[in-house]
Order: C-alpha cells, then sequence, then structure tokens
C-alpha cells in the first residue's frame, strides 16, 4: 500500500510472506507521519509480522523500492530451496506483479542482488536467454528434463547438444544461444551441469576435426589390441592432444565428461588416469610392479599382491590424496588386469 499526497509518494508498506513467517517491509520519507486508514493498515499489518524491515527513501521510485525488496525475497527464495535462477524468475514475476506495468527488469535486480553480497553476476543474461524461449514456447529446464528422459539420448552432454540445436533452429539470430549461457541456464534451475560448456566445446572442436569422440572411444574398446577401458582412454587422450598439441580442453577432465555425457560408464576414470600417470612420473609402472608381485613367491595371491602395491605406492608418496584401494583397483582393471572383488579392496 502507498500513503501519498497529491504531488508525490510519502511511504510504501508491503506485508508479504517470508521463510520465517510473515516480513512487514515498510520504506518512508524522513519526515513522513502516517495517519488516517494508512496508519491503521499500517499498524494492524505489522502487528501481524514475525519480521519488520524498515528503510527511509529520498527519490525513489516505486519500482526502485520493489527492486530493493528484492534482495530479501531472493533470500528467503534461496532459503526455500530453489537454484539461482529460479530463484530469480519467481521474485522478480511476483515483484512485477505488485509494480503493476512491468516496468521492473532483471537487469536492475541483477544489480540490487549484487549489493546484497549475492553472486549473481550475469544472471541477467541468463535470464534474457530464458525469458526470450519462454515466449516462444520453449521452457528450458522443462525441455532439457525431458531430453534426459528420451530413452534416444545417451546422457546430459548429448541432451545438451540437442537442446542447443533446438533453440538456434527456433531462433537462429538469437545471439545469447551460447553454451556457457545455456549451461548456466540449466545450472540455475537446479541441473547437475556444471562444467558441461568447456565438455561441449571440447567434443564440438574435434568434431570440426573430424573426429567423433563418443565413437572414437567405442572403437578403441572393441580393438583387441586394448585391454580396458583405461588403456582406451589413455590412448584416445593421447590422439587428441595430437590431432591438435595447443587444445587446452584436451584434458583427462573433459574427456572423462563427454564420454559419460554420451554414455559411457566411464565412472571415475579421470582419477584412476591421474594416478597411473602420477607413478609414471616417478618410474613406476603400476601394472608391471602388480604382475612382478604376482610372480613373487612370497606374496600368496591377487589380494596380498593388491594390499603389497597400495602400501608401496604410499610408502614412495605418502601425501597424495588419490592412493586409495578404490583407485588402484580402477587402474588395474581399466587396463583389463585380474583383480581381487571390489568389496575387498575398496576400503583400503
Amino acid at each position: 500500500m502507498r500513503a501519498e499526497t497529491p504531488k508525490k509518494s510519502q511511504a510504501y508498506s508491503l506485508l508479504y510472506p517470508g521463510p520465517t513467517g510473515l516480513t512487514w517491509f515498510s520504506s518512508q520519507r524522513s519526515r513522513f507521519k502516517a495517519l488516517g486508514l494508512y496508519a491503521l493498515l499500517a499498524e494492524w499489518s505489522e502487528e501481524q509480522a514475525t519480521v519488520t524491515v524498515t528503510t527511509g527513501f529520498d527519490k525513489r521510485s516505486y519500482p526502485q523500492l520493489l527492486n530493493y525488496l528484492g534482495g530479501f525475497l531472493y533470500l528467503a527464495a534461496r532459503d526455500s530451496g530453489l537454484a539461482n535462477l529460479e530463484a530469480l524468475v519467481a521474485v522478480l514475476g511476483g515483484l512485477q506483479a505488485w509494480e503493476g506495468d512491468g516496468a521492473l527488469g532483471a537487469s536492475h535486480l541483477q544489480g540490487v542482488l549484487t549489493g546484497f553480497g549475492h553472486p549473481v553476476v550475469y544472471i541477467n543474461s541468463r535470464h534474457k536467454l530464458y525469458h526470450h524461449f519462454q515466449e516462444l514456447g520453449v521452457d528450458i529446464p522443462e525441455r532439457f528434463a525431458a531430453l534426459m528422459a528420451d530413452d534416444a539420448v545417451s546422457g546430459d552432454l548429448d541432451a545438451f547438444i540437442r537442446l542447443r540445436t533446438e533453440l538456434e533452429n527456433r531462433d537462429p539470430r538469437y545471439p545469447l544461444v551460447r553454451e556457457g549461457h545455456l549451461e548456466n541456464v540449466l545450472s540455475g534451475f537446479g541441473h547437475q551441469v556444471v562444467y558441461i560448456a568447456s565438455s561441449y566445446k571440447l567434443y564440438q572442436h574435434y568434431q570440426g576435426l573430424g573426429l567423433d569422440i563418443p565413437e572414437r572411444f567405442a572403437a578403441l574398446l572393441a580393438d583387441d589390441a586394448v585391454s580396458g577401458a583405461l588403456d582406451a582412454f589413455i590412448r584416445l587422450l593421447a590422439e587428441l592432444k595430437e590431432k591438435d598439441p595447443k587444445f587446452a580442453l584436451a584434458q583427462e577432465t573433459h574427456l572423462q565428461s563427454v564420454l559419460a555425457g554420451f554414455g559411457h560408464p566411464v565412472g571415475y576414470i579421470n582419477s584412476h588416469y591421474k594416478l597411473y600417470q602420477h607413478y609414471q612420473g616417478f618410474g613406476l609402472d603400476i601394472l608391471e610392479r602388480y604382475a612382478a608381485l604376482l610372480t613373487d613367491d612370497t606374496v600368496s595371491g591377487r589380494l596380498d599382491a593388491f594390499i603389497c602395491l597400495l602400501a608401496e605406492l604410499k610408502e614412495m608418496d605418502s601425501k597424495y590424496s588419490l592412493v586409495k584401494g578404490r583407485h588402484l583397483y580402477g587402474v588395474l582393471t581399466g587396463f583389463g588386469r585380474s583383480v581381487p572383488s571390489v568389496r575387498a579392496v575398496t576400503h583400503l
């Protein structure tokens, strides 16, 4: 509600549900004294509230005040479990409904939220992308979820690529249809797609060079000369670096994400790769050492050899965080070696 003179507004007040109950938000000019119906309503509203927020204003319009209120509403929305962009969309919609003529914009609200210390840099661009396709009949988060549920889609990167293509086809000239913005829209609605833009860039880069990463990995797995998934992974990473030695995203972490994003069950192969390569740098080949232990008369079997090898790795570099039973298991099975059962070693 507003308290007004014929020339200008003197006070604004709002009663709205917050995370801990009703919140009374009031702002008025320093010399204003509440009278009449406004005073009665203000007194009643404040009595109903469990939280009271007051501030003064000078030459501040009602839309500006609502943007200021947005900081409190956004925090409440986040506390209720909404992701950052999801919260902004909900808050902005509510503020625009109160304001009445739709003048409030995401850019203004972003500035307010940044001023409140919320990490929402560039959220305005993400909102523009989301809102633009909303008006064209495409809800980006819902469409991504539908693609993920489609049996013809092999993983999250496959869904991401299909969605980006659909958006480009719907509006080929819209400049914000970029992998970074799309990732942020999806993560802003709670989808677990962190760094998927980097995976997309890696995949697309080598597509342009005539190499399909998921298909090449499948071909390597089917090759009799390749002993297992980690062997195929290492060979594929070497091929990528040989084809373009300067491409910065040709790294084990991004490669794992691309393969997993197309449905390959590569698990934590990135960590297995790092463990294997780390000890290669020490001059120790994990596979050769395991084979040597298996032929040692003092070693009683595969589990004994596994435990001895793990102890040797820890002794060689006691501070290396990836020296764990499950990762060593991944290295050995990734090269097709016969090892003890998972249950016997993962706790080591």
